[in-house]
C-alpha cells in the first residue's frame, strides 16, 4: 500500500462503518453498485414487462413472508476489492431479527478493515435495537463520539435533534433489519429464473434481478420510508446508480434463503469492487434482546 493510503483505507471504513446498514442488509449496509449482481445466464428463462408478473410476485411477496414468519437468523460476507489495496478486505457478521417485536441483534468483524488502516484495537461491532432505539458496541465508535461508556445509544426518530455529530448515516442503520433490506425485491424490474438449487440443503430456486432504486421507497412501509428513501438517495448520490442487480434464492414456501451481489465503480479515484453475500436461516427463532445496563450506555444526544 503506498503512503497515504492508510489514511484513505482508515476514512473509508469508518464510512463503511456508518453506510453498511449494519450489515444490510446491510446494508445492509450502502455500498457501490455496477455491473453484474452475479447471476449466470444460459438455460435460464428470462421474463420482462407484463410478462414477468408471476416471477416478480415471487420476489415482490418475499418481504411479507418473511415479516409473518416472525423472526430469522442472518449471516453475510462483505468483501472489498481495490487496486489500492494488496489483498481483499472480508467483513463477516451475524445476527437474528425478531421483525414482530421490532428487536434483535448483529455482530459484525472489521479487524481486515483496521489491519488495512494501519490502526489497532477491536474489530468487534455489536449492535442491538429494540423498537427505533439502537445500542452500538464498539471502543473506536465510543471514543469518535467522545463515550466513556461501552455502549452507545440514540433513537432513530429523533436523530434530527441532535447536533455537533454528523449523524445522517445513521439513519440507514435500520437497514440492517433484513425485513427492511427486502422491500428492495418489491421493485424488482426484470427477473431471470435461473432453475433449482440447494442453500445449505434447503430446495430453492435462484433468481437474477435488476432492482429499480426509484421504486423502493415509495414501497416501504410508512414507518421506514423516511429511511429507506436516506438509503437509496446515498446509495445513488455517492455511486451515480440507479439500478441494483441481484441475485435472490428462495425457497419452496416463498421465503428468501440467500442473496448476492456484485458492485463495481471508481470511488475516490480507486477502482472498487464489493459484493456480499447474505443468508437467512432458523425462520420462527426466538428472539430475546435486553438493553444493556443503564450505566453501561451513553447517549449519543448527551455527547453531541
Amino acid at each position: 500500500m503506498a503512503p497515504g493510503d492508510h489514511d484513505q483505507v482508515g476514512t473509508e471504513g469508518e464510512n463503511l462503518l456508518m453506510r453498511l446498514r449494519v450489515g444490510i442488509f446491510l446494508g445492509v449496509v450502502a455500498l457501490v453498485v455496477a455491473g453484474c449482481g452475479g447471476g449466470g445466464g444460459g438455460g435460464g428463462k428470462t421474463t420482462t414487462g407484463g410478462s414477468s408478473s408471476d416471477v416478480k410476485r415471487v420476489l415482490a411477496d418475499a418481504p411479507q413472508k418473511v415479516k409473518d414468519a416472525n423472526s430469522s437468523k442472518v449471516s453475510f460476507s462483505i468483501t472489498i476489492e481495490s487496486d489500492k489495496l494488496a489483498n481483499a478486505l472480508t467483513i463477516p457478521g451475524e445476527g437474528e431479527f425478531d421483525y414482530a417485536k421490532k428487536q434483535g441483534r448483529m455482530t459484525m468483524d472489521y479487524s481486515d478493515v483496521l489491519s488495512a488502516a494501519g490502526q489497532s484495537g477491536s474489530g468487534q461491532m455489536e449492535i442491538l435495537t429494540t423498537g427505533t432505539v439502537y445500542y452500538l458496541k464498539w471502543p473506536l465508535f465510543s471514543t469518535a463520539v467522545g463515550a466513556k461508556t461501552p455502549w452507545v445509544s440514540f433513537d432513530l426518530t429523533k436523530l434530527d435533534q441532535i447536533s455537533g455529530i454528523d449523524v445522517s448515516s445513521l439513519k440507514t442503520i435500520n437497514q440492517g433489519d433484513p425485513s427492511q433490506t427486502l422491500v428492495y425485491l418489491k421493485a424488482a424490474g426484470t427477473v431471470e429464473d435461473q432453475g433449482a438449487e440447494d442453500v445449505d440443503g434447503t430446495s430453492t430456486t435462484k433468481y437474477h434481478a435488476v432492482i429499480d432504486l426509484d421504486r423502493i421507497p415509495d414501497l416501504a412501509p410508512a414507518d421506514q420510508r423516511a429511511a429507506v428513501r436516506a438509503s437509496v438517495d446515498s446509495l445513488k448520490t455517492t455511486y451515480g446508480i440507479s439500478e441494483l442487480p441481484l441475485d435472490v434464492w428462495i425457497d419452496d414456501q416463498g421465503l428468501p434463503r440467500k442473496l448476492s451481489y456484485e458492485i463495481q465503480a471508481t470511488v475516490s479515484g480507486q477502482k472498487v469492487k464489493t459484493s456480499l453475500e447474505m443468508k437467512l436461516s432458523d425462520y420462527g427463532v426466538a428472539v430475546d434482546v435486553q438493553p444493556p445496563p443503564a450505566s453501561e450506555v451513553t447517549d449519543l444526544a448527551d455527547v453531541a
